[in-house]
C-alpha cells in the first residue's frame, strides 16, 4: 500500500491540474485512466443534452464552462452563490 500511495503524486504529476479528486479516487480503487475537466464536462454534457430543458441546459453549460476552466473549486457553494446573485 505505501507503495502505491509513494507513487500518486508522481503519477498525478502532469494530469493533476488538467484533473480532480474523482480521478485520483478512480485510480486507486478501479486503477481508471484520469480524465481532464474538459472530458469529464464534455461526458455530463451528453447527458445534460437529454435530460434537462433549454434553460437548465444553459445554467449547467455556465457552471461546466467554469468547471473547465477553474477547477472543482469553481463548485463550491460560497462560489455559485456569487455566480446567482
Amino acid at each position: 500500500m505505501n507503495e502505491l500511495f509513494g507513487e500518486l503524486p508522481e503519477f498525478f504529476k502532469d494530469e493533476a491540474e488538467k484533473s480532480d479528486l474523482f480521478d485520483v479516487l478512480a485510480y486507486v480503487a478501479y486503477t481508471l485512466p484520469p480524465l481532464t475537466l474538459k472530458e469529464r464536462a464534455n461526458k455530463a454534457k451528453v447527458i445534460i443534452s437529454t435530460q434537462f430543458n433549454t434553460k437548465q441546459q444553459v445554467f449547467l453549460d455556465f457552471v461546466l464552462s467554469h468547471y473547465v476552466s477553474v477547477g472543482v473549486d469553481a463548485l463550491a457553494q460560497e462560489k455559485l452563490v456569487n455566480y446567482c446573485t
